[in-house]
C-alpha cells in the first residue's frame, strides 16, 4: 500500500477518534451529575475564606495549593455550581487531547492513535479524568513533559530544557502523584544522554530535575508532617492489588462490548 496513503489515513483517523472523545466528554459533563465526596472537598477547600486557610489544610489532598487556587478562580468567574464545575473537568480534559497532539508531533507521529484508542476512550478516564480534582490536569503537563523532552533530546536548545522543565514543575504543582513519573522521565533522558556520550546535555537534565524538586519543597514538609491516622488503611499485598486490576479490566471489557 502506499505509504503516503497509509499516513493519511491514520492522520485522518486519530482526528475522528479525537472528535469521538470529545463528544464523549461533552456528554459526561452534561450527564456526571451532583460533585461526589471527594470532588466536594476539593471545592470546599478551594473555597475556604482566607488563601491560608488553603495553606494550611491541603495536607490530605494529593494536590498542592496551586490547584485548589485555580478552582478557586475558575468558581469566582463561572461560579460554583455542579454544572458550571463539570465544564471544568471537560477543559480539562480536551487540553490532554491537545496535550497528546502535541507531543505525538514532537516524537514524529502523525497523531496520538495509541492514546485516543486505549486513554481517550477508555472510561476510567472519561469518569475519573473529567472530575474536579487534579488528576487531568496533572496528565496534561505529564503529556506536555514528556513531548517536551523528547522535543529537547532530539534538539537540545536552551528553550526546548527551560520549556520541559516549566511543564515538569506545572505538574508538580497540580499532582503529588506526578513526581515519580517526572522522576521516570528525567533518568530517561539522562540515560540517552549518557549513552550517547553528550555529557553536557545530561548535566543539564540533572539541573533541572533539581529545579523541578525545588520547586516542590515548599509542600514536602506539610505533607511528610500530615496526621494520617484521620485516613482509612488497609494493607496492600497481591491479593487486594489484583483484585483492583481485575476489576478495572472488568471495567475496560465492559465499556467495549
Amino acid at each position: 500500500m502506499n505509504p503516503k496513503l497509509i499516513r493519511y489515513a491514520e492522520r485522518i483517523i486519530a482526528i475522528l477518534l479525537s472528535a469521538l472523545v470529545l463528544f464523549f466528554l461533552g456528554v459526561r459533563a452534561m450527564h456526571a451529575g451532583p460533585l461526589w465526596r471527594d470532588e466536594a472537598a476539593t471545592v470546599q477547600l478551594a473555597q475556604l475564606p482566607m488563601l491560608s486557610d488553603i495553606v494550611a489544610n491541603f495536607q490530605h489532598e494529593a494536590f498542592p495549593p496551586p490547584f485548589p487556587l485555580l478552582i478557586r478562580t475558575y468558581v469566582a468567574l463561572f461560579g460554583a455550581s455542579d454544572a458550571s464545575l463539570r465544564w471544568f473537568g471537560f477543559a480539562s480534559e480536551s487540553t490532554l487531547i491537545a496535550a497528546a497532539w502535541f507531543s505525538s508531533r514532537a516524537l514524529g507521529d502523525r497523531g496520538p492513535l495509541a492514546f485516543l484508542a486505549l486513554f481517550g476512550l477508555n472510561a476510567t478516564f472519561l469518569i475519573w479524568g473529567t472530575s474536579i480534582r487534579g488528576y487531568g490536569l496533572g496528565c496534561v503537563f505529564l503529556l506536555l513533559t514528556i513531548g517536551l523532552t523528547a522535543k529537547a533530546i532530539s534538539q537540545p536548545t536552551t528553550a526546548n530544557a527551560v520549556f520541559a522543565t516549566l511543564a515538569s514543575i506545572a505538574s508538580v504543582q497540580v499532582m503529588v502523584n506526578a513526581i515519580p513519573l517526572i522522576a521516570a522521565i528525567a533518568t530517561a533522558a539522562f540515560t540517552v544522554f549518557i549513552f550517547q556520550r553528550r555529557f553536557r546535555q545530561a548535566t543539564v537534565v540533572c539541573a533541572c530535575a533539581t529545579i523541578c524538586a525545588l520547586s516542590f519543597l515548599p509542600y514536602a514538609k506539610a505533607y511528610l508532617s500530615a496526621d494520617w491516622k484521620v485516613v482509612l488503611k488497609y494493607d496492600a499485598d497481591f491479593f487486594s492489588l489484583w483484585d483492583k486490576f481485575r476489576l478495572a479490566l472488568e471495567e475496560l471489557i465492559c465499556f467495549y462490548s
